[in-house]
């Protein structure tokens, strides 16, 4: 019987062997709903401070711990469109409208410079800081502006008054500034800070956009991507080498210095991101998760691994692309349990199992017609074997079909996968070989630290198997005292095996015998749903209502710590994994990570976007999260290490009795008085602040006094505070 159930699940897995799906990195979209003040994305700049600035079709915004504060002309702009942002070396912002000219901000004023002030074009393209200018590409012409006079020049001979001359890019080469035009050819500007000029050095056209990659220039075309060096270029020669494509905006640098292009065609479908290597143009859109072929703008935050991109029909995409944390939509399969060792994933989901070998680079996939089969199969040739249900056996349906199939477990023991369903229990080879099959029907199992089965019934006891394919084992029977029920997780050491119960407490099994801790009077607590081992032999539980405990087993019992529900955001704990010394708790609302006195919690902002967690296992320094649509892969070495951040607050709005105070109080949306002075009918105060930096408000959590010997308040999540009844005088903001 045992060669026909290999020669089955061989047969099974050579024709259901399929290519691994591919990786995404988690990304999230922003739009309207979400507070842009439109979805058609024209500029993006994160700017010397951490905040992303964001030029739409209507309205400028600004994103910064995780808010976006929206800016139209009624707040100063020139023009409620903008088309480029920039800041220069004085870290003020300079935005370029479509229509209205340019808008200069400070931290404190928005200042219009347009063509009655001697600007070339109203409709702006391009800029480019430059020493003490902002270069100013425009429809028609080329402007300097000096940063600190303002005074306006407009390089002679660049404007020709047509709408073919629009600025499309400027460069740099060997101390050299050029710029390029749509169809009016590429110039050297020829710097001189009292009388620039431009020289003509190559007539091709057209020209969407010019990018440096080394020596060479990319040139975006209608359709296609020119490539020349630069020494060619200038000499006036034509792109020699080429190859089809969208139309290339921009050209921005990714994390790790990769070149990355961003595409929108004007009457195709066919842009998005590219990354160029090698030569080649290589489609990032599907690992990416960008869904727009529109992409024109992109601003890259190195400190947080995040990528911005900006589209022309769906808002702002944010990609994290550290790539610590990669996710893999699996088919959109329910990833229900992960085991293995390092090099070999195993991934039980709920058409079946697929194990991963790396090492080999193989994939094997175990469907649930194989596990059905094998079923079939024992119960036609081995009738008398099967047990009864009288017998103390949780019941089990044979006629259930294969698509019916419910997985429980996942477990990985000396070198075998062994899976739990409603069908019975199966062991397998790491190339997904069924060798055994149990007619049995249990939620939860394990194994002793001699490597025994052990099945536990939620109402009918515990067996442990000395050798699964003689069917051969011990019955604790439920009458016995302390015979575990209605286990929730069993996990073992090298001397003991420990069970969870929902209802009845603690278990552990010595080797001999089975210990009750709560009728043994060792351990009051009654409801778990959670357990794991940590390697210094400490016990991690979980209770059903969301505590964690570490503890030291029976006989030299200890409560080490205890996590009260409150400290863990969520109301049930998942699953609970280890590395190091870190203690990485699941929850339904995203992941804790426990070390010392630091408890740190990611959610979606550390791009966790999908958090119906099912599963979760720690295989060297991977962890994998198996959720309701595929699964993630955690890198643990940068996931939990320690980031020391020096976390200040800065008051972003201050109302006296209910009105607003100026805003030339205010630098950069930050009130920059350290005393406020009250009269005698100023007694109400109303504060909104934020921490300064960028960081995500939901992960704080604030406190407040009146002065240095008050207590100080309870914590709260909302960066507001309002004073009523407060004395007149002067009030010290600190």
């Amino acid at each position: 019987m045992l060669s026909n159930l290999i020669r089955l699940t061989l047969i099974l897995l050579f024709f259901g062997f399929g290519k691994v799906l591919g990786q995404q990195l988690p990304s999230e979209n922003y739009t309207t709903a979400d507070g842009l003040p439109n979805n058609a994305i024209r500029a993006l700049h994160l700017d010397s401070r951490g905040i992303l600035w964001i030029g739409t079709e209507n309205g400028i915004s600004k994103l910064e711990n995780g808010s976006f504060e929206n800016f139209f002309e009624r707040d100063g702009l020139a023009f409620n469109s903008c088309w480029a942002i920039a800041e220069d070396k004085n870290h003020h912002l300079w935005f370029g409208s479509y229509g209205g000219g340019v808008t200069f901000f400070d931290g404190k004023n928005f200042q219009k410079i347009q063509m009655k002030d001697g600007l070339a074009d109203d409709r702006i393209r391009r800029f480019y800081p430059y020493e003490n200018y902002m270069l100013v590409g425009t429809e028609d012409g080329v402007s300097m502006i000096d940063i600190e006079s303002f005074e306006i020049t407009t390089l002679p001979e660049s404007t020709n008054n047509t709408d073919l001359n629009y600025t499309t890019g400027f460069w740099k080469a060997e101390g050299r500034l050029f710029y390029s035009t749509y169809r009016s050819g590429s110039y050297e500007i020829i710097w001189n800070e009292t009388d620039s000029q431009i020289q003509k050095i190559n007539d091709w056209l057209p020209i969407y956009g010019v990018f440096q990659e080394g020596e060479k220039l990319l040139l975006a075309d209608k359709g296609s991507l020119k490539t020349i060096t630069q020494k060619d270029f200038e000499s006036g020669k034509s792109p020699t080498h080429s190859q089809s494509s969208s139309i290339f905006w921009q050209k921005t640098e990714g994390l790790n210095g990769e070149s990355y292009l961003l595409a929108a065609g004007l009457f195709t479908k066919d842009g998005g991101i590219f990354q160029w290597k090698e030569g080649k143009l290589i489609s990032l859109n599907e690992r990416f998760n960008i869904d727009s072929k529109f992409i024109q703008a992109a601003a890259l935050d190195a400190e947080k691994g995040l990528l911005y991109l900006g589209s022309q029909d769906k808002g702002i995409y944010q990609v994290r692309v550290d790539e610590n944390l990669i996710y893999e939509r699996f088919g959109d399969k329910e990833v229900k349990d992960i085991s293995g060792r390092k090099g070999l994933l195993g991934l039980l989901h709920s058409q079946g199992l697929e194990i991963r070998d790396s090492a080999n680079s193989e994939v094997f996939q175990v469907d649930r017609t194989a596990f059905k089969t094998v079923q079939d199969n024992y119960y036609r040739q081995n009738p008398e074997k099967i047990p009864d249900q009288m017998d103390g056996f949780f019941e089990l349906d044979p006629t259930i079909l294969a698509e019916d199939l419910e997985f429980y477990e996942l477990h990985f023991r000396d070198s075998f996968f062994w899976i739990n369903n409603n069908l019975g229990v199966f062991k397998l080879s790491e190339k997904g070989e069924i060798l055994t099959y149990l007619p049995i029907h249990c939620f939860s199992m394990g194994f002793t630290p001699d490597g025994k089965l052990m099945e536990t019934n939620p109402y009918a006891g515990v067996r442990i198997y000395d050798d699964p394919d003689q069917f051969s084992f011990t019955y604790f029977h439920p009458d016995e005292e302390n015979t575990p029920l209605q286990i929730a997780k069993v996990v073992s050491d090298e001397k003991n095996t420990y069970l969870a119960s929902v209802f009845h407490g603690f278990y552990q099994w010595d080797g001999e015998r089975f210990i009750s801790y709560l009728k043994e009077g060792i351990w009051e607590e009654q409801k778990f749903k959670s357990l794991h081992r940590l390697a210094s032999g400490h016990l991690l539980v979980g209770t059903e209502f969301g505590d964690l405990f570490e503890i030291t087993p029976y006989p030299n019992f200890k409560i080490i710590n205890h996590w009260e529900n409150e400290a863990l955001q969520g109301t049930s704990i998942l699953r609970i994994e280890s590395y190091e010394k870190a203690i990485i708790v699941v929850t339904e609302r995203g992941i804790h990570v426990l070390e010392g006195d630091k408890n740190s919690f990611f959610d979606q902002e550390q791009g966790f976007y999908q958090k119906l967690f099912l599963s979760a296992k720690r295989l060297g320094d991977q962890l994998y999260l198996g959720t309701s649509r595929g699964f993630y892969q955690v890198n643990l070495p940068e996931f939990v290490q320690n980031r020391s951040q020096e976390i200040q607050l800065g008051i972003t709005e201050i109302k006296v009795n209910h009105d607003k105070l100026s805003s030339k109080e205010y630098d950069w949306f930050v009130f920059q008085p350290k005393n406020l002075a009250l009269e005698s009918d100023q007694n109400t105060l109303f504060i909104r602040f934020k921490p300064t930096g960028n960081l995500n408000t939901e992960k704080l959590r604030f406190r407040y006094r009146l002065k240095s010997t008050a207590d100080w308040t309870e914590f709260f999540n909302d960066p507001v505070i309002e004073l009523p009844y407060l004395p007149w005088g002067i009030m010290s903001l600190r």
